[in-house]
């Protein structure tokens, strides 16, 4: 692949093109579905996670590691 060139206009280049051309969406439909995305207010489907699942991972991962040293494998 050749040394790119600005100054060359025929270079296949993608940051020269219109960005229509490479996705083949007008700028209106882009522009449409983006507002539309960002009306869009609803909830991811998942739930949230609970509030201190933070700290149950970290009593789990302790009282698996105390387990290990009793156990005598770590």
């Amino acid at each position: 692949m050749g040394k790119f060139n600005s100054k060359k206009p025929d270079q296949k280049d993608r940051m020269q093109r219109e960005p229509g051309i490479i996705s083949g969406f007008s700028d209106e439909q882009i522009l449409k579905e983006f507002e539309e995305a960002m009306r869009n207010t609803s909830p991811l489907p998942l739930p949230p996670p609970p509030e201190n699942e933070f700290n149950q991972i970290c009593r789990r991962i302790e009282r698996e590691n105390r387990m290990a040293r009793i156990d005598g494998s770590v």
